[in-house]
């Protein structure tokens, strides 16, 4: 239950936000700066709510950070998706066992953040990003996301 306590809390954060910082208050604008898990993207069978619950994020900012939307309000909406973070150990969060194989190899240390790197992906994209774009810090890097819209990945599958 906490978990979706926490979307929810996201959701509205965002809409609070919004309503500050929008220029229909004579208000000049701003950024806000969701955060899910890069695990969003991974498959966990023993976390399918944590997976939901992040990728629920990435598409209400994606959303809520639309043209049309960032038109009325000169808000943007940014999601920023960490990796694991290093001296976090995410194995109990996720309901996975110490032995479970396949999952710690994902949990390098080459793909872990950092707290300095996440935080100066954050810097990055209040600064620089888009209005809902959706970016991953993995290790020291920071990478934009293509995530491909539903009609550029389709292709039409002929059947009987």
């Amino acid at each position: 239950m906490k978990r979706t306590i926490s979307t929810l809390s996201t959701i509205r954060g965002t809409m609070i936000g919004t309503e500050i910082m929008s220029k229909q208050k004579l208000r000049p604008g701003g950024v806000i700066i969701n955060v899910a898990s890069a695990f969003a993207f991974d498959n966990y069978p023993s976390a399918p709510v944590f997976v939901s619950e992040n990728n629920g994020i990435i598409g209400f900012s994606k959303s809520w950070g639309a043209t049309p939307n960032y038109t009325n309000t000169k808000v943007r909406c940014v999601v920023i998706c960490p990796a694991a973070i290093d001296g976090i150990d995410l194995r109990n969060s996720l309901g996975i066992s110490a032995g479970e194989p396949g999952k710690d190899s994902q949990n390098t240390s080459s793909t872990r953040s950092t707290s300095t790197s996440v935080g100066r992906g954050i810097v990055y994209c209040v600064q620089h990003a888009s209005s809902g774009t959706v970016w991953f810090v993995e290790g020291t890097g920071l990478f934009k996301a293509h995530i491909p819209d539903r009609l550029e990945y389709s292709q039409k599958i002929r059947y009987v």
